[in-house]
């Protein structure tokens, strides 16, 4: 009866290092697989840095321009501007001559 209990004993005891030997497969899987999914999401999240990065860069450079360009405009209306306002002078000066 003694033999009998220790076989059976050894039998669970052999059933039971078998389920966690496959517990422990099991774990390594998901341990691969969430390494796996970390990977990927860090390669995206690198991915969409480097997006972020260059599109602000190009916003700068965009802006830039922009402002280049509004020099520009600015510049180059000047004398029209300027012209303007002197005909409006010199008009308002024959008014007021032509009025006294």
């Amino acid at each position: 009866e003694a033999t009998a209990l220790l076989l059976v004993s050894s039998a669970l005891l052999l059933e039971s290092t078998v389920l966690l030997l496959e517990s422990t497969a099991l774990l390594l899987e998901s341990t691969e697989s969430s390494s796996r999914v970390y990977c990927a999401a860090t390669r995206v999240y690198c991915a969409v840095a480097r997006l972020v990065e260059s599109t602000a860069e190009l916003l700068l450079e965009s802006t830039a321009l922009l402002l280049e360009s509004t020099v520009l405009l600015l510049e180059s209306t000047a004398p029209f501007y300027s012209w303007l306002t002197a005909t409006e002078c010199s008009s308002s000066m024959v008014q007021l001559i032509r009025e006294s």
